[in-house]
């Protein structure tokens, strides 16, 4: 072994000094505070780039809330198009099963019928039922549009019950019992549910008719945006009590004679009318026969008379200018021909006809 080997001391890696103890700690602490500042720091770039996504996510939330109220608003338009669509069908199956039983279509005219009545079957099979409870639907898809809107009331006494025998047994009753009668009452409904929708801008006239028509407004024409005059109407809707016959023809005549005239009618009835006005000259003998058995105001008057002086109503009425007409058909026994004729008479105009629902209220 050599001499210097021998006397060298052998090297142990704890024998470190304090020194050097002291100088890797604080080498340690250098080392964390450098990696801890670095990682706190945030460069100006990386600043903007987190604003530019802050604004454009912003950006995505509010298109994504403009896309769900274009969706709602199509799910209430479609919602409409469904009861419109029901409605319709509904009237279409019950013209069908009446003139069948009358035998008074042709086979053409039941086969288109029978059409229209697929067609709207078809459309009610595409959409998507979304209704809202909240409020009656029995009259939905009906809206209330117009610059110049006249509502026309039937007050006539078959408006105060759906069978002639309740009819005329509800004749002899006090005025304050025919007004509370069930059919009378719904029809007063239906027209402050219309009432209730009368646009701001618009004017409008309301009117009853029986044998005579009456103007149930302080001016023949009133301000839609009057709240305190409509509330004041459909109060005096109240007092109004139903009697006599239906001159459905004295009506029209008074509407379309108005200055200026109006370009929206919507007309609460239950039937054909049971009187109509006299002509210089009598083209059919069964207008004639009808004519004078309408002013004999009788009790009952057949099917055919009443769509006879329903027909000479409506053709004069459609004269000329043509004003949008809605028709709310309220139910009366035997009157086979009313949803047929009323149906054409919404067709003709462009307007709607609605049957509204028989639990309503």
């Amino acid at each position: 072994m050599n001499k210097n080997q021998g006397n060298r001391k052998s090297f142990n890696p704890l024998n470190l000094s304090f020194l050097d103890i002291m100088s890797c700690g604080l080498g340690a602490v250098i080392l964390v505070f450098l990696i801890l500042k670095h990682g706190e720091s945030i460069s100006p770039e990386e600043s903007n780039r987190i604003s530019q996504d802050i604004t454009a996510t912003n950006s995505q939330i509010n298109l994504a809330k403009e896309e769900l109220e274009k969706v709602i608003n199509e799910i209430e338009q479609t919602s409409n198009e469904i009861t419109q669509v029901k409605s319709q069908t509904r009237i279409i199956s019950a013209v069908i099963e009446e003139e069948l039983a009358n035998q008074r279509l042709s086979d053409q005219e039941i086969h288109d019928l029978q059409e229209d009545l697929e067609q709207l079957e078809d459309r009610n099979i595409d959409l998507i039922e979304n209704y809202d409870e909240g409020e009656k639907m029995y009259l939905a898809g009906l809206e209330v549009k117009g610059d110049r809107i006249v509502f026309l009331l039937d007050n006539s006494a078959s408006m105060m019950d759906e069978t002639l025998i309740n009819i005329i047994r509800k004749s002899l009753l006090k005025d304050t019992k025919k007004r509370d009668s069930e059919k009378w009452v719904k029809s007063k409904l239906s027209a402050k549910w219309l009432l209730n929708r009368i646009p701001e801008k618009s004017i409008y006239s309301f009117l009853t008719f029986n044998e005579n028509v009456e103007l149930r407004t302080n001016a023949v024409w009133n301000d839609g945006s009057d709240e305190n005059s409509i509330q004041q109407l459909m109060q005096s809707i109240e007092e109004i009590t139903p009697e006599g016959g239906t001159n459905l023809e004295k009506a029209l005549r008074y509407v379309k004679k108005m200055e200026p005239m109006p370009d929206a009618v919507y007309l609460i009835t239950d039937g054909l009318p049971t009187i109509g006005e006299e002509v210089e000259k009598i083209t059919t003998s069964i207008f004639n026969r009808c004519f004078r058995s309408s002013q004999k105001k009788k009790k009952k008057i057949s099917s055919e008379c009443r769509h006879a002086l329903f027909q000479k109503a409506k053709e004069d009425y459609l004269k000329g200018v043509k004003i949008k007409t809605s028709t709310i058909l309220l139910p009366l026994e035997g009157d086979v021909r009313a949803a047929s004729d009323y149906w054409n008479l919404s067709i003709q105009s462009g307007g709607l006809l609605i049957s509204p629902s028989p639990d309503w209220p």
